[in-house]
């Protein structure tokens, strides 16, 4: 969960041509600053889909993540949630357990879609149950910033969850809104002091391959991906203070 908005129709946060108001009910967003939009009634079946996209923004196919530009109709092959880009997703590894309470204190992978060299985004933890975050303060509310080739953190609201001190980062993974000219060389991972070698590839397929808890960097045009991270979510720090998590050099 976010903690922020519910789904709302786009004509509410972008302006649109009056034809995209006909199958406005086939159409909602959600998140924080609308990072998603989903198409609600296209059967997962049909090969393709048209979609309306506001021009305001630009956007990735979340199923392919694929950048595919702003609006405003995009005709998409079987994708239905779309990610405005400079959004940064934290996505709960849950490993197919049957409920949120079975995972609750799972690691997260980070998925990172770049506007402009620049994304930004938020992870909201609690209990799930109770409501102590907020008789209590007992919540994790954490910016994660990607600017400059580089992943930062820093806590949006006072209050921690004890449990988010379980959690770490595992996985990270970068998409761009345009290829890479070249790839960084190395990674560093500012919590341990590893520092390693980016492997290039054509393509990630060999990031898929290796093993969740294996230490691995690999960098196609597209995208980079860095597996086998042990980087907390929460580990006390101050409110508003901003710390280097992951750097990449060239």
């Amino acid at each position: 969960m976010f903690g922020s908005s519910l789904l709302i129709a786009p004509k509410l946060n972008f302006t649109q041509p009056a034809e995209a108001d006909i199958k406005e009910g086939e159409r909602t967003m959600g998140g924080p600053e609308e990072m998603f939009i989903l198409d609600n009634e296209s059967a997962p079946t049909e090969e393709t889909l048209d979609v309306y996209l506001p021009r305001q923004a630009e956007w990735f196919d979340f199923k392919t993540n694929k950048f595919i530009g702003n609006g405003e109709y995009k005709t998409t092959e079987s994708a239905y949630i779309f990610v405005r880009a400079g959004s940064i997703l934290p996505i709960l590894l849950h490993q197919n357990a049957l409920s949120l309470q079975r995972a609750i204190v799972n690691d997260i992978a980070i998925k990172v879609f770049v506007s402009k060299g620049k994304a930004v985004g938020l992870l909201y933890l609690d209990d799930g149950i109770s409501f102590n975050y907020n008789l209590q303060q007992q919540r994790s509310v954490i910016t994660y910033i990607w600017d400059d080739w580089k992943l930062s953190v820093a806590k949006s609201q006072k209050g921690s969850w004890d449990g988010a001190r379980l959690i770490n980062i595992a996985q990270l993974d970068i998409y761009f809104d345009k290829k890479v000219d070249r790839c960084p060389s190395t990674v560093k991972d500012f919590w341990t002091g590893n520092v390693l070698k980016i492997k290039n590839e054509s393509s990630p397929k060999d990031a898929a391959k290796s093993r969740r808890d294996q230490l691995t960097a690999i960098c196609d045009p597209n995208s980079i991906h860095v597996k086998g991270l042990a980087t907390p979510v929460e580990f006390g720090f101050q409110v508003d203070l901003i710390l280097d998590l992951i750097q990449f050099n060239f």
